[in-house]
């Protein structure tokens, strides 16, 4: 929606208008997996989202390019992933992120998480 910043109140005309704009934003993720045993599986995540039209930036007072916002720059997560199912209750995930955008520093961002689940409940069916 159009809007005006005030700027500074104590200066009388700094005023600045902004039209109207429609920001889209869009993603998608596809995920992978394949049971290597019984109880094991290996994964591959992918994830892309973007969007488009330019952000508002109040240190400025301008509009400034999406691409150095961190929530609605380009951006792509790759996500192997090992999982194992310890019982039919529960199952322990390891799994890696290889994060690439244009805001961060060097581009990239690395992680690692270690996920415990546990099935609380009516027993999960069974595989025949």
């Amino acid at each position: 929606d159009s809007f005006v910043d005030e700027g500074d109140p104590t200066v009388i005309g700094d005023e600045t208008s902004f039209g109207s704009e429609s920001l889209k934003d869009w993603g998608l993720y596809t995920q992978l997996l394949y049971g290597i045993a019984p109880d094991w599986q290996l994964g591959l995540r992918y994830e892309y989202s973007s969007g488009d039209g330019d952000n508002f930036d109040s240190d400025t007072v301008s509009l400034t390019s999406n691409q150095v916002d961190p929530y609605r720059d380009t951006r792509q997560r790759f996500s192997p992933l090992i999982s194992w199912r310890l019982s039919e209750y529960s199952r322990l995930r390891f799994q890696y992120n290889l994060d690439t955008t244009h805001w961060l520093d060097d581009d990239d961002a690395h992680s690692f998480w270690l996920g415990y689940e546990i099935s609380f409940g009516a027993h999960p069916a069974h595989k025949y």
